[in-house]
């Protein structure tokens, strides 16, 4: 397989490959898999975060029906028998 770069992004490429794999064997295919996976994992991450906004804007049916958990924000807090 043959890949074509820009000049400086291929002296980046090799630079990277030297100072992480010490200009081992394989290094440029060890550099460019390891970004390959940072990439996927970066865009994985994306979907994921808006896939639980989506949820969020949606909400949870908490199977309450039409009645409300709480009339009022003091309901949750000053019950009678509870620590403070």
């Amino acid at each position: 397989m043959y890949i074509s770069f820009h000049e400086d992004k291929e002296k980046l490429l090799r630079k990277m490959a030297k100072e992480y794999y010490d200009d081992r064997k394989g290094a440029l295919t060890a550099v460019l898999e390891e970004a390959l996976d940072v990439l996927y994992q970066e865009k994985q991450r994306k979907a994921d975060v808006e896939k639980a906004i989506a949820r969020m804007k949606k909400g949870f049916d908490m199977g309450l029906g039409n009645r409300k958990a709480y009339e009022k924000r003091s309901d949750l807090y000053d019950r009678p028998g509870l620590p403070r």
